[in-house]
């Protein structure tokens, strides 16, 4: 027989150069002589577990370590194992000893650090891949571990610091550029986004992330041609049910004119309900499609079908959504309080957490236990506010199967939705019934078509009469606003017209909407208005993302070229300088197809006059519940003449203008925190647990 020795050196020459199979044999071979060799055992089981005999590896690694508990490549390969298997905890204790052992050694300084960010402790998982540059720092999958878990820590400056040093050593590293896109993407550089991906596409056209990823970005840009091509070519190169579900999602962000909505439309019905028709399967839907039809609700027509259809095909598509907690029949205790779980990704420094924050401070603790539920999400003042105000936080997973049963465990009586629609999360989620009663908000104002979202909560002076065929859930017509809101305070400095180019005298009439809320019919009421006023400045605020203004400005175009001049696009505000202007417009207007909610009670709480046009659906009628607790409809239209007529007589009667300022003044007080829509809201969560309790 050969020389031991020399057959473990030629073992380990032949594992480190990746020719497991060899290595294999000739360890079988030489433990058939000594079966009790540590570094044959250790080579033996490190090429079993390579060649995807796990159990095998498992075996052979825990016999070498037995036998030599000093081998660090034994703990190294065995963390691996454990890793594979589930069983982080596990490969924690043999990464660490691995450390222990050799501490010099960059690899296992890495897979402790991947370990540790799996069991959710990043910043110990920071130091562990800091420590492995430390020692090896040219190395690229380190440098691309660092990048990636400074994103995920929501420190993307930091993140593209490494990506670009790791970039520049390897420009044609596909795994940094597409990582560095997906940066860009989540931080709303959308065009510099695409240029990344394109590079990863002209390396590699068949890296089905990066071109994904290009089609979101293409999505993002208005541009839904270029976002379907995408998906096409992902299709032909690995066809999935989840490339048809994002293909139908496609959808223009801003439309380009009234005539291509029911081409959309017709569009997403066919392919979802092809696939309702189909023996399709979405595993993950939360991780695969990531990604909702919001922008139906800005295209001004009753969604109910639309959203039922795309409700039933994702719960065909995918049964593991429709979940009921194993909690639903424990017996709340009568004289309990009842246990309120609300949940939302934006309960933060977003629309939604400014509308529900006074509800979660303000509910009466004596009859109910608030909490709030969130995934992870940036910390900010907003949210540090509202989680302060709950009664308990329970900080959820991204993950459908871990944050249902972490919402089940708290054993809620009711579960509040502030929105459903505009992120996957929460969407998703509402499939599963984790509360006898279920119920949304209108944060994202649209019917979810979700059969076990029992009710839409809404308000009795905001629903047009014909409201409850808007809807799959019941309607519940609460009296008063529906919301709870503190009145923002009036800055002390007024908007400064020279910082912006604007005239001291000229009189500015405001629409202060994001481009994708303006329908396309509502440009010519626009244009209308500033031709028959040639003294007025329009005042319209950019979108983050340039693409879209030159959408909007293309189309808008084509109804206001002659009166273009006096249009002025500003860049996105500050929230004190967003309220300074509201106080020094002259005039603010309402779209007819989309009311403002916290825009429309942010500029009543600044005095100026709102002029309204209430439109078919609750998401066009929001004012006409504030002004109706006002007590004050002056400027209510009832048509467009009207609303022309109104917003002329503001500009020109002076003594009209003053009477509208007056009355808003006197009364706005009445639309914040109102304590008449608190106990109304309150009221309904208790009968409704009552109905529940007697079913």
């Amino acid at each position: 027989m050969s020389d031991p020795e020399l057959l473990i050196e030629e073992a380990i020459g032949l594992y480190e150069d990746s020719a497991y199979q060899g290595a294999y044999a000739i360890c079988k071979g030489l433990l058939k002589e000594e079966p009790d060799n540590a570094m044959a055992l250790c080579i033996y089981g490190c090429a079993a577990a390579n060649l995807g005999n796990h159990e095998k590896g498992l075996e052979a690694l825990k016999a070498a370590l037995t036998n030599d508990p000093r081998l660090v490549l034994a703990h190294k390969v065995l963390g691996q194992i454990y890793f594979t298997k589930g069983k982080p905890e596990a490969a924690l204790v043999c990464f660490s000893e691995a450390v222990r052992l050799s501490p010099e050694r960059s690899d296992v300084h890495m897979f402790m650090g991947e370990v540790l960010q799996s069991l959710g402790k990043p910043e110990q998982a920071l130091a562990a891949f800091l420590q492995a540059q430390s020692l090896a720092p040219d190395d690229p999958q380190v440098q691309l571990l660092i990048g990636h878990l400074h994103w995920k820590l929501h420190n993307p400056a930091e993140a593209e610091r490494t990506l670009d040093r790791l970039i520049k050593g390897q420009p044609n590293h596909t795994e940094a550029l597409n990582l560095m896109g997906a940066i860009r993407q989540e931080t709303h550089r959308f065009e510099e986004a695409g240029a990344f991906y394109n590079k990863v596409l002209e390396i590699d056209p068949n890296h089905l992330t990066a071109r994904l990823n290009a089609a979101m970005v293409q999505f993002e840009l208005g541009e839904p041609e270029n976002a379907i091509g995408h998906v096409d070519h992902a299709s032909k190169q690995s066809p999935s049910t989840r490339l048809k579900v994002l293909d139908a999602l496609i959808m223009p962000v801003v439309l380009r004119s009234a005539d291509e909505i029911e081409f959309w439309r017709s569009r997403l019905r066919d392919k979802f309900n092809f696939l309702l028709g189909s023996d399709e399967h979405l595993s993950d839907p939360l991780n695969e499609v990531l990604h909702t039809q919001s922008h139906l609700a800005y295209q001004g027509l009753n969604d109910q079908k639309l959203q039922k259809i795309v409700a039933e095909t994702y719960a065909k598509l995918s049964p593991e959504l429709i979940w009921d907690s194993p909690n639903l029949a424990l017996k709340r205790r009568d004289a309990g309080k009842i246990r309120l779980g609300i949940i939302s990704s934006n309960l933060k420094e977003q629309t939604v957490g400014y509308l529900t924050a006074g509800f979660i401070e303000r509910i009466d603790r004596r009859k109910f236990f608030v909490i709030v539920i969130t995934p992870p999400t940036p910390p900010d003042p907003m949210s540090h506010a509202i989680r302060s105000s709950a009664d308990k936080v329970l900080d959820v997973p991204f993950n459908l199967l871990e944050a249902r049963n972490a919402i089940a465990n708290a054993n809620l009586d009711v579960v509040y939705y502030p929105d459903i629609g505009m992120g996957a999360f929460t969407y998703f989620l509402a499939f599963s019934r984790l509360a006898p009663v279920q119920c949304v908000g209108w944060g994202h104002p649209v019917t979810t078509g979700i059969s076990t979202i029992d009710y839409f909560i809404s308000s009795d002076w905001i629903e047009p009469p014909d409201a409850d065929d808007h809807y799959t859930e019941s309607l519940v017509r609460l009296p008063d606003v529906g919301t709870f809101y503190s009145a923002p305070q009036k800055p002390l400095t007024p908007f400064d017209r020279n910082k912006f180019g604007l005239s001291q005298n000229e009189t500015l009439i405001l629409c202060p909407q994001s481009f994708y809320k303006f329908h396309p019919d509502f440009d010519s009421v626009l244009a209308r208005l500033l031709q028959e006023e040639p003294d007025c400045r329009l005042i319209l605020i950019k979108d983050y993302n340039d693409a879209l203004n030159k959408i909007f400005l293309k189309r808008f175009t084509e109804s206001a070229y002659p009166v273009l001049e006096r249009v002025t696009f500003l860049p996105p505000l500050s929230h004190q300088d967003f309220l300074r202007l509201l106080a020094s417009a002259d005039v603010v207007l309402d779209i007819h197809q989309w009311s403002g909610g916290r825009s429309a009670l942010e500029c009543l709480a600044m005095g100026t006059p709102l002029v309204h046009w209430p439109g078919p659906f609750m998401r066009g009628r929001c004012t006409s519940a504030f002004y109706a607790k006002m007590g004050f409809r002056d400027c209510i239209a009832g048509s467009e003449d009207e609303y022309i007529a109104i917003v002329k007589r503001l500009i020109h009667d002076q003594a009209f203008n003053k009477h509208a300022r007056d009355n808003i003044a006197a009364t706005n007080d009445r639309i914040f925190e109102s304590e008449a829509a608190l106990r109304a809201l309150e009221n309904f969560f208790i009968e409704a647990v009552r109905e529940a309790d007697n079913r």
